[in-house]
């Protein structure tokens, strides 16, 4: 599932991220990848892979400069994607 945050901008699960077809449709370029897991279409879409567990302990923090530059160019180029293999990691901020 994939749910819209604001204009260009989403969060949805790994199920979500493999979904090429609708991510194409909704204009979505860019993935950000908040999990160990390699990007599944590295030919198609742009990548920022966070290696963390999806845990709760998981430290994102030190990831929010990175992550928010990615997302900043993305949203200016087309469409973003942030995804967790669950969500758990996202519960503690």
């Amino acid at each position: 599932m994939i749910v819209a945050v604001r204009e260009k901008l989403y969060l949805g699960d790994s199920d979500a991220a493999s979904d090429e077809e609708n991510l194409l449709k909704m204009g979505i370029t860019d993935i950000c990848t908040i999990a160990e897991m390699k990007p599944e279409f590295p030919d198609t879409f742009h990548y920022l892979v966070i290696p963390v567990l999806d845990v709760p302990e998981a430290d994102l923090i030190s990831y929010f400069d990175e992550a928010l530059t990615f997302i900043s160019n993305g949203l200016n180029s087309g469409a973003v994607l942030i995804h967790w293999y669950v969500g758990i990691s996202i519960m503690v901020l």
